[in-house]
């Protein structure tokens, strides 16, 4: 941002939630989901922490996509910053039972229960995105985009 006010560069800071999607990339443990998948592939369990009681925001990376070639066409007109997310809070063992039931199977599943302090609830709101985008991001969450993509296409792609 300094630098940007600085030099008169156009700048849009981006706080991106959980994003997931095709190309999500399941052969390290970054992300929930890519680890379920991963996790489901290769017959191990899913360890969930804090119970699996943690509520996290997880938004389909086409939004991102979508805006930022917004962002790219608009330059000088864009917010500075945005929120990119769903805007819909689920638990870890929400995301479990979503995804155990457009697979039809069950997720092996071990829930640890952490006794140092943690962030129940992240969950950005992304009304200033919908209203500066003019769409709604909640479109952009899991069951959504499983509907709307179909989960066995997605599945092949996520576990390549």
């Amino acid at each position: 941002k300094s630098i940007a006010d600085n030099t008169g560069m156009e700048l849009t800071i981006l706080r991106l939630s959980n994003p997931f999607g095709i190309h999500q990339l399941t052969s390290h443990s970054a992300g929930l989901i890519g680890a379920i998948l991963r996790n489901v592939k290769n017959n191990k369990v899913t360890t969930l922490h804090y119970n699996g009681q943690q509520i996290r925001d997880y938004f389909n990376v086409d939004l991102l996509s979508d805006i930022v070639l917004k962002i790219s066409s608009c330059y000088g007109k864009s917010p500075r910053l945005l929120n990119i997310s769903s805007g819909i809070g689920l638990s870890a063992n929400q995301v479990c039972h979503i995804i155990s039931t457009y697979l039809k199977t069950d997720i092996a599943i071990a829930k640890q229960i952490e006794s140092h302090d943690q962030i129940n609830r992240s969950v950005l709101d992304p009304s200033k995105a919908q209203r500066w985008m003019g769409i709604k991001c909640y479109d952009h969450n899991i069951e959504s985009w499983l509907n709307r993509v179909g989960f066995k296409k997605t599945y092949r792609c996520l576990i390549k």
